[in-house]
């Protein structure tokens, strides 16, 4: 009886281990689409990033991360801050110029920071 417990709860562990894993492997959708320089198309994804959100079910942490135009990454790479006078007064609001095709909030620095490490 003991062996038969003790059986169904390692089943049960690992039938959460690989649920979690499945669930982590959906949330690199859009990590994927990114390296690509492309967008996620999950439908739930798509809809998500209309409201400026990254998809939950899928992974993400609900506000969207960011991604700048074109324009500021050059800037970035320099050194320097974009001074397209659309993306300042982006920045002043703490998002994205969307006219120079930036998406979602500009991440805070303690939050990149986190992020590399």
């Amino acid at each position: 009886m003991k062996a038969l417990k003790i059986l169904i709860v390692s089943l049960c562990a690992c039938s959460l281990m690989l649920a979690s894993s499945a669930l982590a492997e959906q949330g690199k959708c859009c990590a994927e689409a990114s390296k690509k320089d492309k967008t996620c198309t999950h439908p739930c994804c798509v809809a998500a990033a209309k409201d400026g959100k990254e998809c939950e079910k899928c992974g993400g942490k609900g506000e969207l991360a960011g991604t700048p135009g074109a324009c500021c990454k050059k800037a970035t790479t320099d050194g320097k801050e974009c001074s397209h006078p659309c993306c300042v007064t982006a920045a002043k609001d703490g998002k994205q110029c969307e006219k120079c095709g930036g998406k979602g909030k500009i991440a805070k620095k303690a939050e990149k920071a986190a992020d590399k490490k």
